[in-house]
């Protein structure tokens, strides 16, 4: 699930939203399904009879009037009646259910869309290497190599995305542009700290690996020249 590599926020974030997809076409079925529809695409064509001002005797959806069938008993008969019912209700009806419908497309495709902007924004490497030159205050030449390992190993897909969610949703929602200031100095202040200290024990280890070479080396050429 991730636990290894970096991904696991994001693998359960994707499937939290997908679950959120699954859950709308679900609700667009058994609405459906009370409403007796087997079409899928029922909404949009209500709404075309609506724009085009077509009756509902022509289209049959919600229908205004009804025969009602009811029986009397009299005189241990019974008798059958059948009556015309006005439903007045059904005006209501065909309204709400057309927006509920177009709602929940509504929200279905916004979903779907920020699903994929997170996915582009989180899994493509030069997405991140891009999102954060903007707040790093100062990159060498020489380092590039070395923060293109910060982005994709030091802060990978998970650091990537809650970078992102403090950016989008902190801050302190006094004035807006207050707001969008005080974000960016905050990912600006923890990404130069964690760059930094990446730096360093980047700077460390290769110090530490030249030594170990060095060292190697020295051995090795003792033990030639005890061998001769």
């Amino acid at each position: 699930m991730g636990l290894d590599n970096g991904t696991y926020l994001t693998n359960m974030y994707f499937i939290t939203r997908i679950l959120y997809i699954l859950n709308i076409i679900g609700q667009i079925r058994i609405m459906n399904h009370f409403l007796g529809q087997n079409d899928l695409l029922w909404g949009a064509q209500i709404l075309s009879d609506v724009i085009r001002g077509h009756d509902w005797e022509l289209t049959g959806n919600f229908p205004r009037v009804a025969l009602c069938d009811f029986t009397i008993r009299t005189l241990s008969n019974i008798q059958r009646y059948s009556i015309q019912c006005v439903l007045m209700l059904n005006m209501f009806n065909e309204k709400i259910f057309l927006f509920l419908y177009w709602w929940l497309i509504f929200v279905g495709m916004l979903t779907i869309i920020d699903t994929i902007k997170w996915i582009l924004n989180t899994r493509i490497i030069n997405r991140r290497i891009n999102y954060f030159q903007k707040f790093i205050l100062s990159i060498k030449v020489e380092e590039r190599n070395i923060f293109h390992q910060f982005c994709n190993k030091m802060i990978g897909a998970d650091g990537t995305m809650l970078l992102r969610m403090l950016s989008a949703n902190g801050g302190v929602n006094i004035f807006l542009d207050f707001k969008i200031i005080f974000k960016e100095l905050f990912i600006q202040q923890v990404l130069n700290i964690l760059w930094i200290n990446y730096l360093r024990n980047s700077s460390l280890r290769q110090v530490m690996s030249y030594k170990g070479e060095t060292a190697s080396n020295n051995s090795f050429e003792s033990i030639v020249q005890i061998n001769n």
